[in-house]
């Protein structure tokens, strides 16, 4: 029976990331998450901290390593990357192939370097082979709009069948509260600030 490996991010409080790894656990067999107490405060990052998420992402590759080597990988078993930018990738591959066992490797690229308002564009332009090379070890690749799609489609030349809008997949109940907070108010125009400049949102 072929099993589905979640490589999830961080829980942080600050992202969706919480919601996003409850929504997709549910459908995991096997959950690589290190046993490890994460630090969510952010000392050297914007919206994730760089030296905790290299940390975190190096236990879960060994976590990888562990699963070829305890035989535990096989023929039409799926990784489920939660954010492709993951050395990980890299090493699945490498291994997966080596050992002649056929797998699958899905993620998710949530903004990168098609994206121009993307904190990643602080990066040398070492990070466009990176990323190129991501993509193209991943046999689908999940972004959330329409417009990401063809950011990503352009910029890195990805064949649109390789790409997969998902929308917004999180649940979204927590905005309640702030409904129950504020009560019944005349119906208005809001302004949106995100994190980074986004054409969806303005």
């Amino acid at each position: 029976m072929s099993k589905l490996i979640y490589v999830p991010l961080e829980n942080l409080p600050q992202r969706y990331t919480v919601m996003m790894n409850n929504a997709i656990n549910k459908h995991a067999d096997i959950i690589l998450y290190p046993d490890i107490e994460i630090d969510t405060q952010i000392k050297n990052g914007e919206f994730l901290d760089i030296i905790n998420t290299s940390k975190f992402k190096a236990m879960q590759l060994q976590m990888i390593a562990d699963l070829f080597n305890e035989n535990k990988i096989e023929d039409g078993d799926t990784f489920l990357i939660a954010d492709i930018f993951f050395p990980g990738i890299e090493s699945i591959k490498y291994m997966s192939e080596l050992l002649d066992i056929n797998v699958k490797v899905y993620g998710f690229n949530h903004a990168g370097r098609a994206d121009a308002n993307d904190f990643v564009q602080k990066l040398g332009e070492w990070s466009d082979a990176s990323e190129k090379g991501y993509n193209q070890l991943c046999d689908g690749i999940f972004v959330g709009s329409e417009h990401h799609k063809n950011n990503i489609k352009s910029y890195f030349n990805i064949p649109d069948e390789k790409l997969h809008v998902t929308g917004v997949i999180w649940d979204l109940t927590y905005m309640d509260r702030f409904k129950d907070k504020i009560g019944n108010v005349e119906k208005e125009d809001f302004i949106i600030w995100p994190h980074r400049i986004c054409e969806e949102r303005v």
